[in-house]
């Protein structure tokens, strides 16, 4: 009996040590803004292009685990207000002719995320960008702050969607604009 109650403490003991490595998470960003994300990822050697903060999980395969990339632009363009909705049409656009063959696009989801004005979408379909012939899944959340709008936009191989939806839902629903920008 004693043997049983010390392979059940044990086996708790290490289960319990996997799963909260893997819920860690830390709040990260820049002088404009704040996001939580797992404390396991890392910035790659090669930062996706325009990004204001990109990281990866630290795997071999980048598209087995999970990325997060934040991108930023102006409300104003040439003295008029763009508005949530044309940016999602660009990014929505964008995902769908540069990174994917084909996909499918659900309809975005009108929120508020602590007090932003957000539209989340998911777009998932047939990587282009490799010869891997992999499904991958984006999720993006698009923030209108005070005078830009941020995109956060987190994927991941779409076999490993239903793993990290807990996460990808957590730092789409983190995002903060900090009051004392400079």
């Amino acid at each position: 009996m004693n043997k049983v109650f010390s392979v059940v403490i044990v086996s708790a003991f290490i289960l319990f040590s996997c799963s909260v490595k893997k819920d860690s998470f830390l709040e990260t960003g820049n002088n404009e803004f704040s996001i939580s994300v797992p404390e396991n990822l890392i910035q790659p050697l090669e930062v996706q292009e325009g990004s204001v903060m990109n990281l990866i999980e630290d795997t071999s395969d980048y598209l087995n685990g999970l990325s997060v990339v934040v991108y930023d632009d102006s409300i104003y363009e040439n003295f008029e207000s763009t508005s949530i909705y044309d940016c999602y049409n660009f990014i929505a656009n964008n995902i769908l002719d540069e990174t994917l063959d084909g996909g499918n696009l659900e309809t975005p989801k009108d929120t508020i995320i602590n007090g932003y004005k957000s539209l989340l979408f998911t777009i998932c379909g047939l990587y282009n960008r490799d010869s891997s012939n992999q499904n991958v899944c984006f999720y993006t959340g698009i923030y209108q702050g005070t005078n830009k709008f941020y995109e956060v936009t987190v994927w991941c191989s779409e076999n490993n969607k239903q793993n990290y939806l807990p996460s990808i839902n957590k730092i789409l629903s983190s995002f903060k604009e900090k009051e004392n920008k400079k």
